[in-house]
């Protein structure tokens, strides 16, 4: 059985989106382990890498006060560790010179 397909010259290009990354926050610096606001159910498991990210400057709308970009720089890799239902820890494995690791820097999965 054959099967026409019809062409149509109407037909316009989309945009796909690329899937969005798991993101959260940096909940707590103890003694060389990093803990985040993501766990087993977000999907999270040990050998996880996430990047960490400081928030370096918002850019706002000139006429109306919105943020409307906000500059980040790359500080550093975690990898995860341990995982529970709503927090992960993780040990640093790579940071930037003269960076640390704070409280409420952003972390996005690899």
């Amino acid at each position: 059985m054959e099967q026409t397909v019809e062409k149509t010259a109407d037909l316009e290009p989309i945009f796909v989106p690329e899937p969005a990354k798991l993101t959260g926050i940096v909940a707590d610096v103890s003694d060389g382990e990093i803990t985040i606001n993501l766990g087993s159910k977000k999907g999270v498991e040990a050998g996880d890498i996430f990047e960490v990210y400081r928030k370096i400057e918002e850019i706002k709308d000139p006429e109306t006060g919105e943020i409307i970009m906000v500059k980040k720089e790359k500080i550093a890799e975690i990898e995860i560790s341990e995982v529970v239902e709503s927090a992960s820890v993780a040990k640093i494995v790579l940071l930037a010179q003269d960076k640390e690791i704070q409280v409420l820097d952003e972390v996005v999965k690899r």
